[in-house]
C-alpha cells in the first residue's frame, strides 16, 4: 500500500478535523463545499469504470464515509486480518471479535499517527454519544456507604440520607460539572507522572545493566561461526589418517558440547532480548494511548469507561479517584479536592 500524495493530505485533514471536535456530517459538508472529490469520483478520474451510484448521479462525501475512514486502522500503517471467518467452504462470512483479529504493525507507510487516530476516534464516539441522547455513565459513589450518587440539576447526593436520619452520607454532595473538571485534571496529572516515571525507570534499567547483551550476542554469533570453520580441518585430519578414530570422537564430542552450550546461551539471550523489546514496545504503546487523552477538554464517556473505575465522594468536597489502569508507579487511589 502506497500513500497517494494528493489524497493522503485529505485523509490526514479529515482525521484532524474530527479530532478537533467536528462531527462526521460537518466534515463531509466542509469537503463538499470546498469541491473536494469524493473517493468514488476520484476513482473515476483514475480510469476506473465501476458505476458507484445506481442512479448515475455524482457522488459526494457522506458522514458514513467519514466514519468508516476514521475507524480504519490501516491509515496508521497497521494491517488487520481475520476480521471475518467462514465455517464452511463458500459459506456466509461472519464477523469475528476484535480480540481474535491479527494485527501487524508497520506493514506500510502511515498517513496519520497512532495518537491522532485515537484522538479522532475518541472524539467521534463522544459526538455520537451526545447525539444519541443517552445518559452518561455515573462514576460517582458515596465514599461512606458505597452507593451511587443520585440527583438532578447537576448536583449529586447519596440517597441513604432518606433512609437513615443520622449518617455521614448527608455530607457527601458534589456538583457534577465542577467535579468532572477536577477528575479530568487529575487524569492528566497522572498520565504526565506515568510518562516521567516510565522514562526514569527506563534510564535506571539502562544504568544498572553490567554489560551489553547485544555485544555478547554479537560475540557469540562470531564464535559459533568460527567454531564451525574449525570442524572441516578436524575432519580432514581424521580422513588423512593424522588423527585416530578415538581421538577424533573425543574432539568431536568436545566440539558438539561447546557448540551446544554457546547456541543455548545465544538462544537465551535472544529470547530475553525479544521479550524485553516486546515489553518496552507495549509500555510505549500504553503510554502513547494514555497521552492521547492529555489534550481532552471534557470528561468523555470513553475516558470513564477505559480509565476510571469509580470516584468516591466524601464531605468537604473531597473525592477519591480509583483509576482503571495499572500505572505501576503510583497508587491507583488518589485523593483530590473539588470546589
Amino acid at each position: 500500500m502506497v500513500v497517494h500524495e494528493e489524497t493522503g493530505k485529505i485523509v490526514k485533514e479529515i482525521f484532524e478535523l474530527v479530532a478537533s471536535g467536528l462531527s462526521s456530517l460537518k466534515v463531509a459538508k466542509i469537503l463538499n463545499e470546498r469541491g473536494v472529490l469524493a473517493p468514488s469520483e476520484f476513482q473515476n478520474l483514475q480510469g476506473f469504470t465501476k458505476q458507484w451510484s445506481r442512479y448515475g448521479a455524482k457522488c459526494y462525501w457522506t458522514d458514513d464515509r467519514i466514519r468508516c475512514m476514521i475507524k480504519d486502522e490501516r491509515y496508521t500503517g497497521m494491517m488487520i486480518s481475520l476480521k471475518t471467518t467462514s465455517f464452511t467452504v463458500r459459506g456466509k462470512r461472519v464477523k469475528t471479535p476484535p480480540s481474535e483479529w491479527v494485527r501487524v504493525e508497520d506493514t506500510h507507510e502511515p498517513i496519520v499517527s497512532y495518537e491522532l487516530y485515537v484522538k479522532a476516534n475518541s472524539m467521534l464516539r463522544q459526538i455520537e454519544f451526545r447525539a444519541s441522547g443517552k445518559p452518561g455513565r455515573n462514576i460517582y459513589h458515596c465514599g461512606y456507604c458505597g452507593r451511587k450518587m443520585q440527583g438532578d440539576k447537576g448536583i449529586l447526593r447519596c440517597n441513604q440520607r432518606y433512609l437513615v436520619k443520622e449518617c455521614r452520607c448527608r455530607s457527601a454532595v458534589i456538583r457534577v460539572e465542577e467535579t468532572d473538571k477536577v477528575v479530568l485534571t487529575a487524569l492528566k496529572q497522572q498520565i504526565q507522572l506515568l510518562v516521567k516515571e516510565a522514562e526514569l525507570s527506563k534510564n535506571s534499567r539502562n544504568k544498572t545493566i553490567p554489560y551489553s547483551e547485544g555485544a555478547e550476542i554479537a560475540t557469540l554469533i562470531k564464535t559459533i561461526a568460527t567454531m564451525k570453520k574449525t570442524w572441516m580441518p578436524l575432519y580432514e585430519q581424521y580422513t588423512d589418517g593424522k588423527l585416530s578414530r578415538e581421538d577424533f570422537l573425543v574432539e568431536k564430542k568436545k566440539y558438539d558440547e561447546e557448540t551446544a552450550r554457546l547456541e543455548q546461551r545465544l538462544y537465551e539471550l535472544q529470547s530475553r532480548q525479544e521479550i524485553q523489546q516486546e515489553s518496552n514496545q507495549q509500555i510505549e504503546k500504553n503510554i502513547s494511548q494514555l497521552n492521547c487523552y492529555v489534550d481532552q477538554m471534557e470528561l468523555t464517556e470513553e475516558i470513564k469507561e477505559k480509565l476510571i473505575d469509580k470516584v468516591n465522594v466524601y464531605s468537604d468536597n473531597r473525592i477519591e479517584i480509583c483509576w482503571n489502569f495499572d500505572s505501576g508507579f503510583f497508587d491507583l487511589e488518589t485523593m483530590h479536592k473539588c470546589g
